[in-house]
């Protein structure tokens, strides 16, 4: 498995060349709840807030929009 600083083609390519058997997504899944359907559709990412994540409240945690 692997992860950190990968997006859909890059994920896509290292699983389709034998690279890698998946790729996980931390920090795009906070800041795209909906990210599976992102990557099915080729919908434009949100850009997360670092210094909020983990924060303890909504904020920059479950206040994302989705599509």
């Amino acid at each position: 498995m692997a992860n950190c600083g990968y997006d859909f083609e890059r994920a896509s390519q290292a699983v389709k060349n034998g690279e890698v058997d998946m790729v996980s997504f931390g920090t795009l899944f906070i800041s795209n709840p909906d990210l599976v359907e992102r990557f099915k559709t080729g919908a434009e990412l949100e850009t997360g807030d670092k210094s909020t994540f983990y924060g303890g409240d909504e904020k920059g945690y479950t206040d994302y929009p989705t599509l």
